[in-house]
């Protein structure tokens, strides 16, 4: 469900400030019910998935590209 979560809001989204209302909503276009996408956007800032300024989020750059890395090893 978490990676549901951070792969939605990278298509969605892109990987640019977006607000974290943005981020839900991305999540829920992914298929997922508002209480779990919710829980998957806290899961993915307590693992500090984002960068914050504010109340705006966005993939944080260095962990994207590494997981871009991993995706491609598949």
């Amino acid at each position: 469900m978490v990676r549901t979560g951070y792969d939605a809001i990278v298509e969605e989204l892109g990987t640019g400030w977006n607000s974290a209302a943005d981020c839900e909503t991305a999540i829920e276009l992914a298929g997922l019910a508002p209480d779990d996408a919710r829980w998957a956007l806290t899961c993915l800032e307590t693992l500090q998935v984002f960068d914050r300024d504010g109340t705006c989020l966005r993939i944080e750059p260095v962990l994207h590209a590494a997981l871009g890395i991993v995706d491609a090893g598949k």
